[in-house]
């Protein structure tokens, strides 16, 4: 499947993006990799939650996200899950709603409006915080720097503005900055910037990422930055895994994932980085899970989700691996 841009940049029809999902669907159903459950695509946009527990190797399903989307970002507050902005492509929809759900009770509440609507963002949460980065809005790609306090449920937007506009990048924090690496600008880039709260500033200085590449996949592990899979500026996808050492400001490879894909969703449990879900080579999308451990540099392939889907947004409750949105 292509690269999925905005209808508002691309100007391609509803019509269009429906036959090109369908025609993704149709691949997905006759390889094998559709829904496990053979439920049919009845929408686009998903507000499927799916929760992975590694102890039991066993797939759930909670309450449905309330507005359907893709491309959201998310974080996780006093055992929550934060889902924040997104997009629906067929109504060329974005949106700026905070939905928060609850494990102990099954059950979304609503937060306060983003001030800037938006998909496609890089997140992390920085001392009781979510800083969101960047993201795509109606106009185009942005920079902007907001920060949500899930305390006050209020938004502060005062912050500066990250150096270079851009979507689909990738998102983590390490000792207290937030580290956004690669996405899509006019293509897909390298750049590598960080902020620091403590001094609200950008430092553009550090060594960009190996590999230029937008929608991967990536999380911290041990004070590192692992990006992995994605689409390179020629639009075809890699599996190529990329470490980054803040300390030796220094990128190395490593072993590449099994199942190359792009638009996958991702999370850390236990020291190992989990992938799942995504656009395959073969233009389907999957429902797939396979895990890195760092220890072995080594992929494991496990159970895979019970729906086909791609661009979901994913976080870690209590060793639990929460999946929600993205479409299909």
């Amino acid at each position: 499947m292509r690269k999925r841009n905005a209808i508002v940049r691309t100007g391609r029809t509803v019509a269009l993006v429906s036959l090109m999902i369908s025609t993704a669907w149709l691949a997905a159903s006759c390889s094998g990799d559709g829904p496990t459950n053979g439920t049919p695509t009845g929408s686009v946009e998903l507000d499927i939650l799916e929760i992975y527990d590694p102890g039991s190797d066993v797939w759930t399903e909670g309450a449905v996200l309330p507005i359907p989307r893709s491309e959201s970002v998310s974080a996780v507050f006093d055992g929550k899950l934060y889902v924040v902005g997104g997009l629906d492509y067929r109504k060329e929809e974005t949106y700026a709603v905070v939905h928060i759900y609850d494990p102990t009770t099954d059950a979304w509440a609503t937060g306060a409006l983003m001030p800037t609507t938006r998909y496609g963002a890089a997140a992390g949460v920085i001392d009781g915080k979510l800083y969101v980065a960047g993201g795509e809005s109606q106009q185009g790609n942005v920079n902007v720097l907001e920060v949500y306090d899930p305390v006050t449920d209020t938004w502060d937007d005062s912050k500066q503005s990250m150096p270079t506009a851009r979507r689909w990048a990738v998102g983590g924090v390490i000792d207290g900055k937030l580290y956004v690496v690669g996405g899509y600008t006019t293509q897909d880039t390298d750049i590598l910037e960080i902020y620091d709260p403590a001094t609200d500033s950008w430092d553009t200085s550090k060594r960009d990422m190996a590999t230029a590449r937008g929608q991967a996949a990536g999380g911290v592990i041990n004070g590192k930055l692992y990006v992995v899979g994605g689409y390179l500026p020629s639009e075809v996808l890699t599996g190529v895994l990329e470490v980054y050492d803040p300390v030796a400001d220094s990128w190395v490879g490593k072993s590449a994932m099994s199942i190359i894909r792009g638009e996958a969703a991702d999370g850390v449990i236990d020291g190992k980085l989990y992938v799942v879900g995504g656009v395959l080579q073969s233009d389907a999308i999957s429902a797939s899970l396979e895990v890195y451990d760092p220890a072995t540099d080594g992929w494991t392939t496990i159970k895979a989700m019970g729906y086909v889907r791609a661009e979901a947004t994913a976080e870690v409750i209590n060793g639990k691996l929460y999946v929600v949105g993205g479409y299909r």
